[in-house]
């Protein structure tokens, strides 16, 4: 980074990726009040790029210091592409812990999706384990109301996580609304989230209808070549199994063996 600097608010520009849709109005009151008393301690990070200076990381500073009326300042100046300065941004608000898991999920998501990064390289640039990574993307397949509760600091994210487990909804939102209102400990969450688990009804085991003894005789004995797939010459080992036309197209685009002309097989 190179020396601070003293940039005008009028010549900021916010981040083209917003990171934080929304903003904590008492938190901004009790920064307001700090930085009134004892000054800006922390410099913003902003990116020149395209002959402009775009708000890394310190939102609600320039907030702040534009309410209280404070001309310029003072940030720290960076080159960097947009993909390293959400990066950055990223590592600057996980640092402060001014983001909250489903604003982090946000976050870590548009380094999937719109910079196409694994899951494991973004753990890697987070300094974050991958399960981590893959923890915080999960909360986007979540039910809406779990994740509102959730972003609204209801509950914390040990006690989501549980939650989510529950498949039904009726006992999913019952159980939500009792930790919202009963602030449940993520171990007595979990003994609930057990019980509601033990009651649920046990998935239908898939029928799979029986097979001619006879007619499957008939099809090891006149099935006489190597292995369809892996081309491997063990005949007693071979399985007699039935495939869509579909699945069949799939299996002979990567053999390495001539598909088998029998129509019987």
């Amino acid at each position: 980074m190179k020396q601070i600097e003293f940039i005008p608010l009028d010549k900021l520009q916010p981040s083209r990726i917003s990171m934080r849709p929304t903003t904590d109005q008492a938190s901004l009151e009790d920064l307001i009040t700090s930085i009134s008393k004892v000054g800006l301690l922390h410099p913003i990070i902003v990116n020149f790029i395209d002959g402009k200076y775009e708000i890394v990381s310190g939102t609600r500073r320039v907030m702040a210091c534009d309410a209280l009326k404070i001309p310029t300042i003072p940030a720290y100046v960076i080159t960097a592409s947009i993909e390293d300065a959400q990066i950055i941004r990223l590592h600057e608000n996980l640092f402060r812990e001014e983001l909250n898991p489903v604003d982090e999920a946000s976050a870590l998501n548009i380094l999937e999706r719109d910079y196409h990064l694994s899951r494991e390289k973004i753990a890697s640039l987070m300094g974050k384990s991958k399960g981590w990574v893959t923890q915080r993307l999960d909360i986007f397949n979540w039910p809406p109301d779990l994740i509102n509760a959730l972003k609204l600091k209801s509950i914390s994210f040990s006690v989501a996580r549980e939650i989510s487990r529950i498949a039904d909804q009726v006992d999913l939102k019952r159980l939500l609304q009792l930790c919202i209102e009963s602030g449940a400990t993520v171990r007595v969450v979990t003994g609930w989230v057990a019980e509601a688990l033990a009651k649920q009804p046990a998935k239908p085991e898939k029928i799979i209808p029986e097979i001619d003894p006879d007619y499957m005789n008939y099809l090891k004995a006149i099935f006489e070549g190597p292995c369809y797939t892996c081309a491997d010459d063990h005949p007693e080992k071979i399985h007699i199994i039935g495939v869509c036309p579909t699945c069949l197209d799939a299996l002979k685009s990567i053999n390495k063996e001539p598909a088998p002309t029998d129509p019987t097989i």
